[in-house]
């Protein structure tokens, strides 16, 4: 990369953030990182009387034995005499969850060995170490250790090394807020020193509760989109963010005068309308699309969190659901998050036409813009590729480019100028999009930006027949001759092939059962090529893209039907 491209992707990038996280990472980078600590002098730690938790959800975890770490799907044996916190071995991210302690909840462990556990982290990671005490990890890390106290009702008899640790994290979290972050990171520091505001007393703790809700105040309208979506674009951290909301509202439903009633039904109404929305893109086999940023086996199944949010909000129903809908079209609305889709029976599509994020914190967005799912018989058939890790990889930088989805590319150039592992310069941005029903179909119309440069817009139409087909028609508006490439991913459960001079290609299970038909304009070539599918962290499976491509004068148009086996 020459000086001047790496120049613009500085630039571009740089021009989205806001000042504050500008002044707040220089601050981070030549002042505070010179500090060898900030002082944490010992407190009378004190707990708050009359606190309690009901039963909480955590993220989904492998159930191993005692002396097995598995995360993202890469196993460690560990014997607790010389456990290694650093695990130099693993990846950045293998080493968060290590430190996050979500394995509180392992139930094949007993008590002693989670106490173990707490006891030689404590002794072992002194202040300042890297990935032990970076904030993200400390806010989960002490919600974690918070919930376990409390679930084994441990606060009046745990031993005191672990209040001071505790009492400590929450010191050092309070004077390193990722104010140069913000978006998701923000939100878990202030659920944290919530937590911890409310498990201890005393002016400290107080004033960590007090910063916390101000913060949540201001996130929770700014993070959750008016239709209920989060604002980060991803089905994954939707789910995260909606349980950090249930967690904080089920420790106020069991502790006495933490917040204001007010403050309590604001976080209600919120979590409610992220629930809604949570349902409605539920695919039917109970879990998420795999939009930007998401795999599955991180965060629980829906009706999972479903349960759990009738238990905290104490309502037996909440009128949304993901099961199956009959003979009707269900149509999917969901304007600010972006998200258009329709639902009959088991069949799903959504399609993904909103912003990559917000501007200011686009870490997690994928190149997708009109990128699309669709389920046939409760069975994902058309997929997106997920996302395998979070490393500056190969794999992550094909995961969140334009031909790792369902959608279009332009003259071999990506929709957006994707960089680094978390980086986003020249970015898309949709146009319009808008979902309609008719007597006997339903249409979805959307549009971006992405190829602005070159002075062409992006159209999609995908319109369903109410039954079983789906026509897809791509239209590039501008002027010029340009080369256009529309892929279709498939699941790996499936494969393509190809009718002999035809444009039509089959969608085989299998047992070589035909599942479904893709019928192509005679006037584009069409490849069967092969991808990579990730459906979660770590794991990498591969499956068949079908590549159509047409070069011409613009305008453009690439069409091609979806036809269900009857």
């Amino acid at each position: 990369m020459d000086s001047v491209t790496r120049l613009s992707l500085y630039f571009n990038t740089v021009r989205y953030l806001k000042f504050t996280q500008i002044a707040w990472y220089a601050y981070r980078r030549f002042i505070q990182s010179k500090r060898t600590a900030i002082c944490l002098s010992d407190h009378c730690i004190t707990i708050r009387p009359n606190i309690a938790i009901g039963s909480t959800l955590g993220h989904v975890l492998a159930d191993t034995p005692f002396g097995i770490f598995k995360f993202l799907n890469v196993n460690q044996t560990f014997d607790l005499k010389c456990l290694d916190w650093r695990a130099v071995n693993q990846s950045k991210l293998w080493r968060y969850n290590l430190h996050y302690f979500d394995f509180l909840s392992q139930t094949r462990w007993s008590l002693q060995q989670r106490l173990s556990l707490i006891q030689h982290w404590i002794q072992n990671n002194p202040v300042g170490v890297e990935d032990a005490w970076e904030p993200y990890t400390v806010s989960l890390r002490v919600v974690n250790w918070i919930k376990f106290i409390l679930s084994f009702r441990l606060h009046q008899k745990i031993d005191e090394t672990v209040l001071i640790s505790l009492y400590r994290q929450i010191l050092w979290l309070d004077k390193n807020i990722e104010y140069h972050i913000l978006a998701n990171h923000y939100f878990k520091n202030a659920v944290a020193l919530f937590f911890g505001g409310v498990f201890f007393s005393g002016k400290i703790a107080d004033r960590w509760l007090l910063k916390a809700k101000r913060i949540l105040t201001q996130q929770i309208s700014e993070q959750f989109c008016a239709d209920g979506g989060h604002f980060e674009s991803s089905p994954m951290y939707h789910v995260i963010m909606l349980m950090d909301c249930l967690d904080v509202l089920n420790l106020c439903q069991h502790s006495d005068g933490i917040a204001e009633q007010k403050w309590i039904d604001t976080l209600q109404a919120v979590a409610e309308k992220a629930l809604t929305f949570l349902c409605d893109i539920t695919f039917p086999d109970g879990d998420i699309p795999l939009f930007n940023d998401s795999a599955l086996a991180i965060v629980p199944k829906t009706a999972d969190v479903l349960t759990y949010a009738k238990t905290v909000l104490n309502k037996s129903t909440f009128g949304c659901s993901f099961d199956a809908c009959g003979h009707a079209v269900k149509l999917l609305r969901y304007p600010q998050t972006g998200y258009y889709g329709l639902r009959k029976a088991n069949d799903m599509l959504i399609v993904d036409c909103g912003p990559m994020g917000p501007a200011y914190q686009p870490g997690h967005a994928h190149c997708d813009l009109l990128s699309y799912e669709l389920v046939l018989d409760a069975q994902r058939v058309i997929v997106d590729s997920g996302v395998y890790d979070y490393e500056c990889s190969q794999n992550r930088a094909y995961a969140r480019s334009t031909v790792a989805h369902n959608t279009v590319r332009v003259d071999q150039r990506e929709q957006s100028e994707i960089w680094g592992g978390f980086r986003l310069a020249r970015r898309a941005k949709p146009i319009t999009a808008c979902l309609s029903k008719y007597t006997n179909r339903v249409l979805f119309e959307g549009a971006h930006d992405a190829y602005r440069a070159l002075g062409i817009v992006h159209r999609r139409y995908i319109e369903y027949d109410g039954a079983s087909i789906w026509c897809v028609t791509d239209v590039l508006e501008g002027k010029g001759k340009h080369s256009a490439e529309s892929f279709i991913h498939i699941h790996p459960n499936y494969h393509l092939k190809r009718l002999h001079n035809q444009n039509q290609v089959l969608v085989l299970n299998r047992n070589k059962q035909t599942i479904a038909k893709i019928k192509c304009d005679l006037n584009v070539s069409i490849e069967i090529n092969c991808g990579d599918y990730f459906p979660q962290f770590g794991v990498k499976q591969a499956n068949h893209v079908l590549c159509l491509q047409k070069t011409s004068v613009l305008p453009l148009v690439i069409s091609y039907q979806i036809i269900k086996a009857s």
